[in-house]
């Protein structure tokens, strides 16, 4: 605690802190009273019992004091209002949550870079994005899902927000103090895989991120194309569709390319690039048999990435080519 890591860090943590110690006094001064009156008024000490009827002190004593207690509360919690206060400087990233990843882009349009991160306990990596940020400047997270309720939380910074589906946006700043890689996680409960929403926060000198910032993509051919759309599958895609002929909440996609599939109206069509690339941006247009019609949202893939993806399936013929 009191690290100071963001601008609210330790504002955060003088809150808890008071409160908690608040809390602590009152259970040990409501615990003393307690096994006070039951020796004071035991059966032994008082064989008859005296009823009290009315107290004017004893009624504005337990309300008055309690009053204090949450008012004085009400005080600290009072700094938090600087949420609201955005600097006209801050660095506006819009952030997209869905089941179960996340996607950053920038005012430049530039988007998030992923980093493999290994998952204790199973086997293989898994890809998870990468938040950039310069230190000690605002940054402002403007922040929608495309399905469910999610919650963005970076827990070093102290910062924590509710995520809403529906076109609806909330919004949070902060100033990170000290340049390192930091946790960011889901922290509202978002179906199977909630646990492994898990994303990276990387913050770096001002040059630093100027220099990423401004940097244009790169254009991608042949096996670097293949090797970003496997990295876009991990990412986004391993959570309903396997590689190995297995069954999920999606089918499998290994192999799929020059081969016919049923759908749920019973007509059969050829699973080309345009059918995967529509099934992807607009999943519920063609449904194959035996699935849920909402089992998955779309993706909004498009450019580079979306060819990225379609090239990495083309080339996945067989199974295990994850």
């Amino acid at each position: 605690m009191f690290t100071g890591l963001s601008n609210v860090a330790n504002t955060v943590d003088s809150a808890f802190l008071f409160v908690f110690g608040l809390d602590a006094i009152v259970l040990v001064m409501n615990t003393v009273f307690m096994i006070y009156c039951c020796v004071r008024y035991s059966r032994k000490r008082n064989p008859v019992a005296t009823n009290i009827h009315g107290s004017v002190a004893l009624e504005v004593t337990w309300t008055l004091i309690p009053t204090i207690l949450v008012m004085m509360m009400f005080w600290v919690g009072l700094g938090f209002n600087r949420d609201a206060n955005v600097p006209d400087d801050a660095v506006k990233i819009d952030i997209v949550a869905q089941k179960w990843t996340w996607g950053f882009t920038y005012e430049t349009g530039k988007e998030n870079d992923t980093i493999s991160y290994r998952w204790t306990g199973e086997q293989g990596d898994r890809v998870v994005p990468i938040l950039t940020i310069p230190v000690g400047k605002a940054v402002q997270l403007r922040m929608t899902s495309i399905d469910v309720l999610h919650s963005l939380y970076i827990p070093a910074f102290r910062v924590k927000k509710d995520i809403l589906p529906g076109d609806r946006y909330s919004t949070m700043w902060f100033i990170a103090n000290k340049v390192g890689m930091y946790d960011l996680f889901c922290t509202e409960y978002c179906g199977q895989d909630h646990s492994k929403m898990y994303a990276k926060v990387k913050v770096v000198e001002q040059a630093e991120f100027d220099k990423w910032l401004n940097s244009g993509p790169k254009i991608l051919r042949g096996e670097e194309l293949i090797a970003a759309g496997k990295t876009i599958y991990k990412q986004k895609c391993t959570s309903c569709h396997m590689l190995n002929g297995q069954k999920l909440v999606g089918p499998p996609l290994n192999g799929i390319f020059g081969k016919k599939v049923v759908l749920e109206d019973g007509n059969a069509l050829m699973r080309d690039e345009s059918y995967v690339i529509e099934s992807i941006n607009m999943p519920q247009a063609k449904v194959v048999k035996g699935y849920p019609a909402n089992g998955m949202v779309a993706q909004n893939l498009k450019g580079q990435k979306l060819d990225a993806v379609v090239a990495f399936l083309k080339n996945c013929k067989t199974e295990g080519c994850q």
